[in-house]
């Protein structure tokens, strides 16, 4: 039997780790309705944001305790709040 909340849980990640890395034009969509210039790390719900983002927020802080991310060109990155590899806290 399949655990429907951990499978639920398994896609809105999935979700996340595409607005990350991809630029398609759903992920531009959103990107231009809740990010507003903010890294993922950065936005959070509101109470009239739609119930598919409150859902993909509820994940996203597990999500940024237990990701490794590039930086790049460091347009997106948070210097001080952001884990690092070879951070002793880990």
């Amino acid at each position: 039997m399949i655990d429907l909340h951990l499978q639920n849980q398994r896609l809105f990640t999935k979700w996340l780790v595409k607005l990350c890395n991809e630029d398609g034009i759903k992920q531009q969509l959103i990107r231009n309705k809740y990010f507003k210039h903010k890294s993922i790390g950065e936005v959070t719900k509101r109470a009239t944001d739609s119930n598919f983002w409150k859902s993909l927020m509820n994940i996203k802080d597990q999500m940024m305790q237990l990701g490794r991310f590039k930086v790049n060109n460091g347009a997106h990155t948070r210097f001080w709040e952001d884990i690092w590899i070879g951070n002793s806290s880990l």
